[in-house]
Protein backbone atom coordinates (compact mmCIF):
# COMPACT_ATOMS: atom_id res chain seq x y z
CA UNK A 1 0.00 0.00 0.00
CA UNK A 2 3.27 2.55 0.62
CA UNK A 3 4.08 1.82 -2.47
CA UNK A 4 1.03 2.51 -4.38
CA UNK A 5 0.63 5.99 -2.33
CA UNK A 6 4.40 6.67 -3.21
CA UNK A 7 3.65 5.88 -7.21
CA UNK A 8 0.86 7.41 -7.18
CA UNK A 9 1.81 10.93 -5.61
CA UNK A 10 5.23 10.72 -8.18
CA UNK A 11 2.93 10.46 -10.73
CA UNK A 12 0.54 12.73 -10.15
CA UNK A 13 3.44 15.70 -9.83
CA UNK A 14 4.16 15.06 -13.14
CA UNK A 15 1.08 15.59 -14.82
CA UNK A 16 0.66 18.89 -15.34
CA UNK A 17 4.53 18.25 -17.15
CA UNK A 18 2.77 15.64 -18.96
CA UNK A 19 -0.24 17.22 -19.75
CA UNK A 20 2.26 20.01 -21.14
CA UNK A 21 4.58 17.56 -23.79
CA UNK A 22 1.03 15.66 -24.41
CA UNK A 23 -0.72 18.96 -25.73
CA UNK A 24 2.49 20.25 -27.36
CA UNK A 25 2.63 17.76 -29.70
CA UNK A 26 -0.52 17.65 -30.77
CA UNK A 27 -0.01 21.24 -31.40
CA UNK A 28 2.80 19.99 -33.58
CA UNK A 29 1.56 18.03 -35.59
CA UNK A 30 -2.20 20.23 -36.00
CA UNK A 31 -0.56 23.64 -35.93
CA UNK A 32 3.18 23.77 -36.30
CA UNK A 33 3.46 27.23 -35.44
CA UNK A 34 2.56 27.58 -32.29
CA UNK A 35 5.76 29.02 -30.91
CA UNK A 36 4.38 29.93 -27.77
CA UNK A 37 3.64 26.22 -26.85
CA UNK A 38 7.12 25.08 -28.09
CA UNK A 39 8.42 27.95 -26.06
CA UNK A 40 7.00 26.46 -23.25
CA UNK A 41 8.07 22.83 -23.39
CA UNK A 42 11.54 24.16 -23.76
CA UNK A 43 11.05 26.36 -20.74
CA UNK A 44 9.59 22.90 -19.02
CA UNK A 45 12.74 20.59 -19.71
CA UNK A 46 15.39 23.02 -17.93
CA UNK A 47 16.95 21.28 -14.99
CA UNK A 48 15.90 24.01 -12.36
CA UNK A 49 13.89 23.48 -9.51
CA UNK A 50 10.25 23.56 -9.90
CA UNK A 51 10.41 22.39 -13.63
CA UNK A 52 9.48 19.28 -15.07
CA UNK A 53 12.52 18.69 -16.54
CA UNK A 54 13.81 18.38 -13.10
CA UNK A 55 11.59 16.80 -11.67
CA UNK A 56 11.91 13.25 -13.81
CA UNK A 57 15.83 13.94 -13.61
CA UNK A 58 16.48 13.69 -10.41
CA UNK A 59 14.63 10.72 -9.47
CA UNK A 60 14.85 7.71 -11.79
CA UNK A 61 13.58 3.69 -11.78
CA UNK A 62 15.44 1.85 -14.74
CA UNK A 63 15.41 -2.00 -15.07
CA UNK A 64 19.13 -3.47 -14.79
CA UNK A 65 19.81 -6.67 -16.74
CA UNK A 66 22.30 -9.32 -16.68
CA UNK A 67 22.81 -11.89 -18.51
CA UNK A 68 26.00 -14.86 -17.49
CA UNK A 69 28.00 -16.65 -19.58
CA UNK A 70 28.11 -19.85 -18.09
CA UNK A 71 30.57 -22.23 -18.88
CA UNK A 72 29.88 -25.84 -20.43
CA UNK A 73 33.36 -26.93 -20.90
CA UNK A 74 35.62 -25.84 -17.88
CA UNK A 75 38.19 -29.18 -17.80
CA UNK A 76 38.43 -28.79 -22.01
CA UNK A 77 39.15 -24.98 -21.78
CA UNK A 78 41.79 -25.95 -18.97
CA UNK A 79 43.49 -28.45 -21.47
CA UNK A 80 43.23 -25.52 -24.88
CA UNK A 81 39.70 -26.11 -26.28
CA UNK A 82 37.73 -23.09 -26.91
CA UNK A 83 35.25 -22.03 -24.06
CA UNK A 84 31.56 -22.77 -25.07
CA UNK A 85 29.41 -20.59 -23.73
CA UNK A 86 25.36 -20.93 -22.77
CA UNK A 87 23.74 -17.36 -21.83
CA UNK A 88 21.91 -17.39 -18.39
CA UNK A 89 19.05 -14.86 -17.75
CA UNK A 90 18.11 -12.02 -18.34
CA UNK A 91 18.13 -11.40 -14.08
CA UNK A 92 16.77 -8.57 -13.45
CA UNK A 93 16.94 -5.56 -11.03
CA UNK A 94 14.92 -2.36 -10.13
CA UNK A 95 17.40 0.21 -10.25
CA UNK A 96 16.34 3.38 -8.73
CA UNK A 97 18.89 6.28 -9.33
CA UNK A 98 19.39 9.62 -7.59
CA UNK A 99 20.56 12.86 -8.52
CA UNK A 100 22.04 14.35 -5.37
CA UNK A 101 22.75 18.06 -6.36
CA UNK A 102 25.68 19.12 -4.64
CA UNK A 103 26.07 23.05 -6.07
CA UNK A 104 24.16 25.26 -8.68
CA UNK A 105 26.53 27.65 -10.61
CA UNK A 106 24.19 29.92 -12.10
CA UNK A 107 26.70 31.95 -14.08
CA UNK A 108 28.12 28.90 -15.89
CA UNK A 109 24.41 27.69 -15.92
CA UNK A 110 25.22 24.58 -14.87
CA UNK A 111 24.51 21.98 -12.16
CA UNK A 112 27.03 19.19 -9.90
CA UNK A 113 25.60 16.29 -8.34
CA UNK A 114 26.45 12.67 -7.49
CA UNK A 115 24.60 9.93 -8.18
CA UNK A 116 23.16 7.30 -5.78
CA UNK A 117 22.46 3.69 -7.26
CA UNK A 118 20.48 1.35 -5.25
CA UNK A 119 19.28 -2.05 -6.77
CA UNK A 120 16.91 -4.89 -5.89
CA UNK A 121 15.89 -8.27 -7.29
CA UNK A 122 13.11 -8.57 -9.28
CA UNK A 123 12.01 -11.88 -9.58
CA UNK A 124 9.05 -11.76 -11.66
CA UNK A 125 10.46 -9.99 -14.28
CA UNK A 126 13.76 -12.35 -14.13
CA UNK A 127 14.51 -15.36 -16.61
CA UNK A 128 15.87 -17.63 -13.36
CA UNK A 129 16.56 -17.02 -9.70
CA UNK A 130 19.47 -15.51 -7.68
CA UNK A 131 19.97 -19.00 -6.77
CA UNK A 132 21.11 -20.24 -9.85
CA UNK A 133 24.54 -22.04 -10.01
CA UNK A 134 26.74 -20.97 -12.60
CA UNK A 135 30.54 -21.09 -13.64
CA UNK A 136 32.06 -18.33 -14.95
CA UNK A 137 35.24 -16.86 -15.35
CA UNK A 138 37.05 -16.27 -12.39
CA UNK A 139 38.14 -12.66 -13.09
CA UNK A 140 39.26 -11.51 -10.02
CA UNK A 141 42.27 -14.31 -10.39
CA UNK A 142 42.79 -13.47 -13.95
CA UNK A 143 43.02 -9.69 -13.50
CA UNK A 144 45.22 -10.28 -10.42
CA UNK A 145 47.58 -12.69 -12.59
CA UNK A 146 47.26 -9.83 -15.71
CA UNK A 147 48.16 -6.90 -13.70
CA UNK A 148 51.39 -8.34 -11.88
CA UNK A 149 52.58 -9.74 -15.06
CA UNK A 150 52.35 -6.31 -17.04
CA UNK A 151 53.94 -4.00 -13.83
CA UNK A 152 55.97 -6.66 -11.95
CA UNK A 153 56.69 -9.65 -13.95
CA UNK A 154 59.36 -10.76 -11.39
CA UNK A 155 57.25 -11.16 -9.17
CA UNK A 156 54.96 -12.89 -11.13
CA UNK A 157 57.57 -15.75 -11.33
CA UNK A 158 58.03 -16.33 -7.72
CA UNK A 159 54.37 -15.99 -6.68
CA UNK A 160 52.26 -16.20 -9.41
CA UNK A 161 51.09 -20.08 -8.56
CA UNK A 162 50.27 -19.23 -5.39
CA UNK A 163 47.88 -16.60 -6.10
CA UNK A 164 44.68 -19.03 -7.00
CA UNK A 165 45.12 -20.01 -3.05
CA UNK A 166 42.86 -16.53 -2.36
CA UNK A 167 40.44 -18.13 -3.56
CA UNK A 168 39.02 -21.23 -1.61
CA UNK A 169 38.66 -24.38 -3.13
CA UNK A 170 39.81 -23.04 -6.35
CA UNK A 171 41.72 -25.95 -8.99
CA UNK A 172 41.30 -23.73 -12.24
CA UNK A 173 40.13 -20.72 -13.94
CA UNK A 174 36.87 -20.60 -13.08
CA UNK A 175 34.56 -19.07 -10.43
CA UNK A 176 31.74 -21.51 -9.23
CA UNK A 177 28.74 -19.63 -7.50
CA UNK A 178 25.02 -18.43 -7.30
CA UNK A 179 23.69 -15.38 -9.25
CA UNK A 180 23.68 -13.60 -6.01
CA UNK A 181 26.89 -14.07 -4.49
CA UNK A 182 28.54 -13.45 -8.46
CA UNK A 183 26.72 -9.73 -8.92
CA UNK A 184 26.55 -8.22 -5.50
CA UNK A 185 26.66 -10.22 -2.09
CA UNK A 186 29.53 -11.69 -2.83
CA UNK A 187 32.84 -14.53 -3.31
CA UNK A 188 35.21 -15.40 -0.90
CA UNK A 189 38.95 -13.99 -1.37
CA UNK A 190 40.80 -15.07 1.89
CA UNK A 191 44.51 -14.37 2.40
CA UNK A 192 45.18 -17.64 4.72
CA UNK A 193 48.78 -16.63 5.87
CA UNK A 194 49.27 -19.00 7.96
CA UNK A 195 48.57 -21.98 5.04
CA UNK A 196 50.10 -20.11 2.50
CA UNK A 197 53.28 -18.53 3.18
CA UNK A 198 53.64 -16.75 -0.61
CA UNK A 199 50.33 -14.91 -0.04
CA UNK A 200 52.00 -12.63 3.03
CA UNK A 201 53.58 -9.61 0.10
CA UNK A 202 49.86 -10.18 -1.93
CA UNK A 203 48.06 -9.37 0.98
CA UNK A 204 49.33 -6.94 2.24
CA UNK A 205 49.49 -5.35 -1.28
CA UNK A 206 45.21 -6.04 -0.74
CA UNK A 207 45.11 -4.18 2.47
CA UNK A 208 46.25 -0.76 0.62
CA UNK A 209 45.69 -0.77 -2.72
CA UNK A 210 42.49 -3.03 -2.96
CA UNK A 211 40.61 -3.32 -6.73
CA UNK A 212 36.98 -1.99 -6.55
CA UNK A 213 35.78 -5.63 -7.21
CA UNK A 214 37.14 -6.35 -3.62
CA UNK A 215 35.14 -5.12 -0.83
CA UNK A 216 36.20 -5.80 3.21
CA UNK A 217 34.20 -7.78 5.73
CA UNK A 218 34.27 -7.95 9.82
CA UNK A 219 36.91 -10.71 9.86
CA UNK A 220 40.62 -9.94 9.19
CA UNK A 221 42.30 -10.81 6.04
CA UNK A 222 38.94 -11.89 4.89
CA UNK A 223 37.19 -9.82 1.66
CA UNK A 224 34.36 -10.63 -0.72
CA UNK A 225 34.61 -9.43 -4.60
CA UNK A 226 31.49 -9.01 -7.03
CA UNK A 227 30.85 -7.48 -10.15
CA UNK A 228 28.85 -4.72 -8.92
CA UNK A 229 28.40 -4.34 -5.69
CA UNK A 230 30.67 -1.36 -5.69
CA UNK A 231 27.92 0.31 -7.44
CA UNK A 232 24.82 -0.67 -5.15
CA UNK A 233 23.92 1.90 -2.73
CA UNK A 234 26.68 4.32 -2.71
CA UNK A 235 27.59 7.19 -4.91
CA UNK A 236 29.26 8.06 -7.89
CA UNK A 237 30.63 11.37 -9.20
CA UNK A 238 30.62 14.30 -8.60
CA UNK A 239 29.17 15.01 -12.09
CA UNK A 240 28.35 18.72 -13.47
CA UNK A 241 25.49 19.54 -16.65
CA UNK A 242 24.31 22.26 -18.46
CA UNK A 243 20.63 23.14 -16.81
CA UNK A 244 19.40 24.71 -20.05
CA UNK A 245 18.09 27.50 -18.76
CA UNK A 246 20.60 30.23 -20.97
CA UNK A 247 21.33 28.36 -24.22
CA UNK A 248 18.19 25.64 -24.82
CA UNK A 249 20.47 23.57 -26.97
CA UNK A 250 23.01 22.76 -23.76
CA UNK A 251 20.22 20.98 -22.04
CA UNK A 252 21.84 18.35 -20.34
CA UNK A 253 25.38 18.11 -21.47
CA UNK A 254 27.78 16.87 -19.19
CA UNK A 255 30.65 19.13 -18.97
CA UNK A 256 32.60 17.53 -15.90
CA UNK A 257 33.41 13.86 -14.41
CA UNK A 258 35.06 13.81 -10.90
CA UNK A 259 35.70 17.16 -11.33
CA UNK A 260 37.58 17.09 -14.54
CA UNK A 261 36.50 19.13 -17.66
CA UNK A 262 38.86 17.06 -20.12
CA UNK A 263 40.01 13.50 -18.20
CA UNK A 264 43.38 11.85 -18.36
CA UNK A 265 42.64 8.14 -19.05
CA UNK A 266 43.04 8.73 -22.83
CA UNK A 267 46.64 9.38 -25.13
CA UNK A 268 44.81 12.55 -26.66
CA UNK A 269 42.54 15.31 -25.55
CA UNK A 270 39.61 15.15 -27.94
CA UNK A 271 38.97 12.10 -26.57
CA UNK A 272 39.67 13.12 -22.63
CA UNK A 273 37.36 15.85 -23.40
CA UNK A 274 34.25 15.67 -21.41
CA UNK A 275 30.66 16.37 -23.35
CA UNK A 276 27.19 14.24 -24.18
CA UNK A 277 24.11 13.52 -22.55
CA UNK A 278 23.28 10.88 -19.38
CA UNK A 279 20.78 9.46 -22.53
CA UNK A 280 17.87 10.68 -20.44
CA UNK A 281 17.93 14.03 -20.34
CA UNK A 282 17.99 15.85 -24.54
CA UNK A 283 16.92 19.20 -25.32
CA UNK A 284 13.94 19.58 -28.13
CA UNK A 285 15.10 19.24 -31.30
CA UNK A 286 15.03 21.87 -33.74
CA UNK A 287 16.03 19.49 -36.72
CA UNK A 288 16.80 16.19 -36.91
CA UNK A 289 20.74 15.54 -36.12
CA UNK A 290 22.38 12.77 -37.60
CA UNK A 291 23.81 11.31 -34.42
CA UNK A 292 23.54 12.16 -30.58
CA UNK A 293 26.15 12.11 -27.70
CA UNK A 294 26.31 10.27 -24.75
CA UNK A 295 28.80 10.88 -22.22
CA UNK A 296 29.39 7.18 -20.62
CA UNK A 297 31.21 6.90 -17.27
CA UNK A 298 31.30 2.81 -17.55
CA UNK A 299 33.76 3.36 -20.34
CA UNK A 300 34.83 7.74 -19.77
CA UNK A 301 34.46 8.18 -23.08
CA UNK A 302 31.21 9.67 -25.78
CA UNK A 303 29.57 7.28 -27.76
CA UNK A 304 27.45 8.72 -30.94
CA UNK A 305 24.34 6.67 -31.40
CA UNK A 306 23.57 7.70 -34.93
CA UNK A 307 20.03 8.03 -36.60
CA UNK A 308 18.05 4.57 -37.61
CA UNK A 309 14.79 5.51 -38.23
CA UNK A 310 11.51 7.42 -37.22
CA UNK A 311 9.11 5.17 -35.11
CA UNK A 312 5.94 5.07 -33.59
CA UNK A 313 5.26 4.55 -29.96
CA UNK A 314 1.85 4.30 -28.46
CA UNK A 315 0.65 6.94 -31.10
CA UNK A 316 3.95 9.30 -30.74
CA UNK A 317 6.56 9.64 -33.40
CA UNK A 318 10.20 9.16 -32.15
CA UNK A 319 13.50 9.01 -33.97
CA UNK A 320 15.42 5.92 -33.09
CA UNK A 321 19.30 6.73 -32.28
CA UNK A 322 21.40 3.08 -32.28
CA UNK A 323 25.25 2.58 -32.16
CA UNK A 324 26.91 1.50 -35.34
CA UNK A 325 30.29 0.23 -36.52
CA UNK A 326 31.06 3.29 -36.80
CA UNK A 327 32.24 3.43 -33.20
CA UNK A 328 34.70 1.75 -33.83
CA UNK A 329 35.99 3.09 -37.20
CA UNK A 330 39.87 3.76 -36.77
CA UNK A 331 39.08 7.94 -36.25
CA UNK A 332 36.64 7.19 -33.65
CA UNK A 333 38.43 5.21 -32.06
CA UNK A 334 42.40 4.86 -32.38
CA UNK A 335 42.52 7.80 -29.48
CA UNK A 336 41.13 5.28 -26.85
CA UNK A 337 44.26 2.95 -27.42
CA UNK A 338 46.48 2.49 -24.41
CA UNK A 339 50.10 2.99 -25.16
CA UNK A 340 52.00 -0.07 -24.50
CA UNK A 341 55.36 -0.04 -22.76
CA UNK A 342 57.18 1.92 -25.42
CA UNK A 343 54.42 4.56 -25.36
CA UNK A 344 52.80 3.55 -28.79
CA UNK A 345 48.85 3.39 -28.88
CA UNK A 346 48.07 -0.61 -28.76
CA UNK A 347 44.78 -0.63 -30.79
CA UNK A 348 42.86 -4.12 -29.47
CA UNK A 349 40.82 -6.02 -32.27
CA UNK A 350 37.82 -3.92 -33.67
CA UNK A 351 35.05 -3.99 -31.38
CA UNK A 352 37.30 -4.16 -27.86
CA UNK A 353 38.44 -1.41 -25.57
CA UNK A 354 40.46 -1.66 -22.76
CA UNK A 355 38.95 0.04 -19.71
CA UNK A 356 41.48 -0.60 -16.99
CA UNK A 357 42.78 3.34 -16.67
CA UNK A 358 39.11 4.30 -16.53
CA UNK A 359 37.58 1.60 -14.13
CA UNK A 360 41.17 0.49 -12.15
CA UNK A 361 40.03 -3.25 -12.96
CA UNK A 362 41.66 -5.47 -16.08
CA UNK A 363 38.50 -5.60 -17.97
CA UNK A 364 37.98 -5.29 -21.88
CA UNK A 365 34.80 -3.64 -23.33
CA UNK A 366 32.77 -4.52 -25.95
CA UNK A 367 29.39 -4.69 -27.13
CA UNK A 368 27.06 -7.51 -25.67
CA UNK A 369 27.57 -11.00 -28.15
CA UNK A 370 30.79 -9.17 -29.68
CA UNK A 371 28.17 -7.01 -31.79
CA UNK A 372 30.20 -4.56 -34.48
CA UNK A 373 33.64 -6.23 -33.53
CA UNK A 374 35.91 -8.14 -35.73
CA UNK A 375 34.17 -11.58 -36.11
CA UNK A 376 37.84 -13.45 -35.48
CA UNK A 377 36.98 -13.11 -31.68
CA UNK A 378 33.32 -15.58 -32.55
CA UNK A 379 36.13 -18.33 -33.14
CA UNK A 380 37.47 -18.40 -29.75
CA UNK A 381 34.12 -17.72 -27.66
CA UNK A 382 31.85 -20.35 -28.93
CA UNK A 383 27.61 -19.77 -28.64
CA UNK A 384 27.53 -15.73 -29.26
CA UNK A 385 25.29 -14.71 -31.48
CA UNK A 386 25.19 -10.67 -32.07
CA UNK A 387 22.61 -9.48 -33.96
CA UNK A 388 21.51 -5.77 -33.22
CA UNK A 389 17.61 -6.01 -32.22
CA UNK A 390 18.76 -8.06 -29.00
CA UNK A 391 22.41 -6.46 -28.61
CA UNK A 392 22.65 -2.73 -30.08
CA UNK A 393 22.42 0.51 -27.69
CA UNK A 394 19.68 2.57 -28.26
CA UNK A 395 17.96 5.48 -27.77
CA UNK A 396 14.59 6.58 -29.03
CA UNK A 397 13.60 10.47 -28.64
CA UNK A 398 10.26 12.38 -29.12
CA UNK A 399 11.71 15.51 -31.14
CA UNK A 400 9.56 18.45 -30.02
CA UNK A 401 10.48 17.89 -26.17
CA UNK A 402 13.12 15.99 -25.90
CA UNK A 403 11.73 13.12 -24.01
CA UNK A 404 13.09 9.95 -24.35
CA UNK A 405 10.57 7.40 -25.55
CA UNK A 406 12.48 4.30 -25.05
CA UNK A 407 16.30 3.53 -24.62
CA UNK A 408 18.71 0.85 -23.58
CA UNK A 409 22.41 1.06 -22.52
CA UNK A 410 24.24 -2.32 -23.47
CA UNK A 411 27.77 -3.47 -22.64
CA UNK A 412 29.70 -6.65 -22.42
CA UNK A 413 32.53 -7.05 -20.05
CA UNK A 414 35.58 -9.86 -21.31
CA UNK A 415 38.76 -10.60 -19.96
CA UNK A 416 42.03 -11.69 -22.16
CA UNK A 417 43.48 -15.18 -21.23
CA UNK A 418 46.38 -16.16 -22.33
CA UNK A 419 49.21 -18.65 -21.11
CA UNK A 420 51.40 -17.46 -18.52
CA UNK A 421 54.87 -18.63 -18.73
CA UNK A 422 55.54 -20.34 -15.24
CA UNK A 423 51.90 -20.44 -14.38
CA UNK A 424 50.61 -23.75 -13.87
CA UNK A 425 47.00 -23.58 -13.79
CA UNK A 426 47.25 -21.55 -17.44
CA UNK A 427 49.96 -23.27 -18.97
CA UNK A 428 47.25 -25.41 -21.41
CA UNK A 429 44.85 -22.36 -21.94
CA UNK A 430 44.37 -20.95 -25.61
CA UNK A 431 44.79 -16.83 -26.49
CA UNK A 432 41.10 -15.61 -26.32
CA UNK A 433 39.16 -12.63 -25.20
CA UNK A 434 36.68 -14.63 -22.77
CA UNK A 435 33.00 -13.05 -22.56
CA UNK A 436 31.66 -13.24 -18.49
CA UNK A 437 28.43 -11.40 -18.65
CA UNK A 438 26.57 -8.53 -20.75
CA UNK A 439 24.44 -5.64 -19.32
CA UNK A 440 21.91 -3.35 -19.99
CA UNK A 441 19.93 -0.35 -18.44
CA UNK A 442 16.10 -0.05 -19.89
CA UNK A 443 14.71 3.10 -19.27
CA UNK A 444 11.40 3.18 -17.93
CA UNK A 445 9.61 6.02 -18.94
CA UNK A 446 6.26 7.74 -18.10
CA UNK A 447 4.72 7.16 -20.81
CA UNK A 448 4.78 3.04 -19.80
CA UNK A 449 6.73 2.40 -23.59
CA UNK A 450 8.61 -0.09 -24.07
Amino acid sequence: MSNCRSFCRNFLSFIPGLLLISLGIYLAVEKPHSNLIVSQLRESAELKEGKFGYDVWKDLNIYFKVNLFHVTNPENVMEGESPILEERGPYVYDLNVQKRVTQFDEELDELTFTVYRLYRFNKDASTGSEDDDIVILNSAYLGTLNTIASKAAAFLGKFGNSIHNLFPGTTDMFTRGKVRNLLFSGMPLICDKDKYKDLAMICNFLKGQKPPIISNTDVPDSYLYSFFSRNNDTETGPFTVNRGVIDKDALGNTTSYKKMRVTKYWSQKECNVVAGTDAITWPPMTEKLPYVTVYEPNICRQVRPRFKEEVTLNGIMGYRYEMDDSTWDKENSECYCLPNAKKVPQCLETGLMDIIKCQDVPVIFSEPHFLHADPILLEYARGLKPNPVDHATYITIEPLSGAPLSGAKKLQLNVKVTPLPGITLLSNVSTGYFPILWAEEVFINLFSFK
